[in-house]
């Protein structure tokens, strides 16, 4: 009875302090699964058009071990790259020899406006 109660606490006391770090980190580990897509995205962008290397050689250069690509698109007229991996896309696209390439955000959709009682903007009937 007292080994049990030893091991059900070694067990049990990790556990909690788990479920206690991933409470307290919770909004960091959500960003996580966007990562792999933007840093390949952002990375074969900046290999291309900022340094101005070939396909070729950023293909090998951006080429992920940790998180494997489920595939890249060039755009090569508009100078985007959309990058997919854990099941997420991300797309980067270059802005100028200044600036460099930046992650696209897609922005939520905005809410309409709310009604307003003015008669003559929304007339009756």
């Amino acid at each position: 009875m007292r080994a049990r109660r030893i091991v059900l606490l070694v067990v049990a006391v990790p556990v909690i302090a788990g479920l206690g770090w991933v409470g307290l980190h919770g909004s960091a580990l959500s960003t996580f699964p966007r990562m792999p897509s933007a840093y390949e995205a952002k990375k074969y962008c900046s290999c291309r058009w900022v340094e101005g290397r070939d396909a070729t050689f950023c293909d090998h250069y951006v080429y992920q071990d940790v998180v494997p690509s489920q595939g890249r698109t060039v755009d090569e007229a508009n100078k985007t790259v959309t990058a997919k991996a854990l099941w997420i896309r991300t797309s980067a696209r270059w802005i100028g020899p200044r600036e460099g390439c930046v992650i696209e955000v897609p922005l939520p959709p905005t809410p309409p406006p709310p009604p307003t009682n003015d008669p003559t903007v929304n007339p009756p009937g």
